[in-house]
């Protein structure tokens, strides 16, 4: 039973970033800004400054997933299949 209620919340928090990308990157971008802002005011903040890094390198993850959504890979295919127009399926 743990498992399942693990799987479902994993396939719903993921399909919710999938579908509200855009949202997600502003709001680690914000948070990344807001820590560093933060930690930059209090002075000595090292948990600001963890918090900084991991609202960044989750923001610079998504950016990058972002960046190939429709990126089709030619990686392994022949000359000729990257060249010839598909052929309509009959």
């Amino acid at each position: 039973m743990p498992t399942q209620l693990h799987q479902a919340a994993r396939t719903r928090i993921g399909s919710h970033i999938s579908a509200n990308m855009w949202l997600w990157i502003a709001v680690l971008g914000v948070a990344t800004v807001a820590f560093g802002f933060a930690r930059w005011q209090v002075g000595g903040g090292e948990h600001l400054g963890d918090l900084m890094a991991l609202a960044g390198a989750l923001w610079g993850t998504l950016i990058m997933i972002k960046s190939q959504q429709g990126f089709v890979s030619t990686a392994g295919a022949d000359e000729a299949e990257i060249t010839a127009p598909a052929s309509p399926q009959a």
